[in-house]
């Protein structure tokens, strides 16, 4: 498991979200034709910032995309705000992979703007989460 199957294992263990999306979480793009809503994520690669004697500090840096899609923008907008509140409520370890886990020290979000295409009958709500975690 991954980083970001760990922060999706945070988001799958709130039932207020899971009874709205079921196990739709998917990386990178959502299936067109699949059902709403749905919650969709891309990540950015793990970042450990380099100090003056060449070592890395002890803590690492992710950030994660959310597109929360629903039927209607009122949906969408409040998938947004479940997840966005389980996120930053969340503070302990997370297995990435057997036997090994890492401390989420932070996760803090932002609006990262809305997709208001009224050609299409979805709409979409975005957010960003910066997670800072001790590896």
């Amino acid at each position: 498991m991954s980083i970001e199957a760990g922060i999706r294992q945070i988001l799958l263990s709130s039932a207020v979200i899971t009874n709205q999306v079921s196990s739709r979480i998917t990386p990178l793009e959502r299936d067109t034709d699949g059902p709403l809503p749905a919650i969709v994520y891309i990540s950015s690669e793990p970042k450990r910032e380099r100090m003056l004697d060449g070592s890395f500090e002890p803590l690492a840096r992710v950030t994660i995309n959310y597109e929360c899609w629903g039927g209607t923008y009122i949906s969408a907008k409040n998938l947004a705000d479940d997840c966005i509140q389980q996120l930053e409520s969340f503070k302990g370890d997370i297995e990435i992979y057997a036997g090994k886990t890492v401390n989420i020290l932070l996760i803090n979000t932002a609006s990262a703007g809305e997709d208001k295409d009224f050609d299409t009958p979805t709409n979409v709500v975005e957010f960003e989460a910066s997670i800072i975690y001790q590896p």
